[in-house]
């Protein structure tokens, strides 16, 4: 067959049929991996339009003596309540209880301004309550003040929701505390999506040394996200930490009992300088009894200071 054609003729055209094969394997591959990807960001963005039923805004409303338009589920606007010490300012609203704004004392950006964290219009934080009494989503739920002092703040709702809220003076660690009675075997979804201010000159730089990190339940090593392309991830295992992390600074929610089913995002778009990244989570909580506990440690990352602080 190949009388005709000298030996480096017969070796190139076996090396180009190499190459061929190869990138036929390498292009199958690459599709399956978009299709897996595109499928779990379909995933995610159907959660995400799910956040609250009919079920839920006709038990919020059918339990609140709040005048709430549930046709449009806008609450009348909400008042912010400051907790703070010497490294550290957050803001939480009485609309929904969440934080929505984490100013650090001490650390600057290279425009020489405060480093914010979790920044005000720019982060949404929900979580929804599963409950024999009935399902309840905090975002559609005006509180009242209880008490409030610089490190200690706690409000209530008329559904008979209490959230407390403690800042460990000289720390960056604050801890959240949900109680709902009559909650015993509850379940609890949480849905969180922050945008990472931009902190340093080269935005490059600090785009390759952000991403979301997790820790399994059991494990001692920790796993992440792609630093340098955009990726969705869902997580089946249970996890003991997730960390919304940039170049110096991180955001790391620790609950009391394992995230479950967690959809982890992250996203940026390379032509765009006045962010970071865009980070969303979505995880379930199970079997929790009357009360549920997040704290979290919202600061920059420090070896020393983290080990510290457990």
């Amino acid at each position: 067959m190949f009388k005709n054609f000298d030996k480096n003729t017969i070796i190139g055209a076996l090396l180009i049929l190499a190459m061929v094969m190869l990138y036929f394997n390498y292009s199958k591959n690459k599709i399956e991996e978009r299709v897996k990807k595109e499928k779990l960001e379909k995933d995610l963005r159907r959660k995400n339009e799910a956040q609250i039923t009919p079920i839920q805004t006709k038990s919020i409303n059918s339990s609140s003596n709040e005048k709430i338009d549930s046709s449009s589920s806008i609450l009348p606007e909400g008042k912010d309540f400051i907790l703070s010490n010497e490294l550290i300012s957050l803001k939480v609203n009485s609309n929904g209880a969440a934080i929505h704004s984490a100013i650090l004392a001490k650390h600057t950006t290279y425009e020489n301004k405060s480093v914010e964290l979790l920044s005000e219009g720019k982060t949404n934080f929900d979580l929804s309550f599963t409950t024999p009494k009935g399902n309840y989503t905090i975002s559609q739920i005006p509180f009242q003040i209880v008490s409030h002092n610089t490190n200690h703040l706690e409000l209530s709702s008329t559904q008979g929701i209490k959230v407390i809220y403690d800042l460990i003076p000289g720390s960056y660690k604050l801890s959240q505390k949900w109680i709902v009675s009559g909650s015993k075997g509850g379940k609890a979804s949480i849905r969180m999506n922050t945008q990472m201010n931009r902190q340093e000159v080269n935005l490059s730089r600090e785009r390759q040394l952000s991403t979301i990190k997790y820790l399994p339940e059991n494990e001692d090593v920790v796993q992440s996200l792609s630093t340098t392309s955009n990726e969705t991830k869902d997580v089946q295992t249970p996890i003991q930490w997730i960390s919304l992390g940039q170049q110096f600074f991180t955001t790391t929610i620790i609950p009391s009992k394992p995230f479950k089913n967690s959809i982890l995002d992250a996203q940026y778009q390379e032509n765009n300088e006045t962010y970071v990244k865009k980070y969303t989570l979505k995880s379930e909580i199970s079997d929790w009894e009357d009360t549920l506990n997040f704290d979290y440690f919202i600061g920059p990352i420090d070896y020393k200071l983290l080990k510290r602080e457990g």
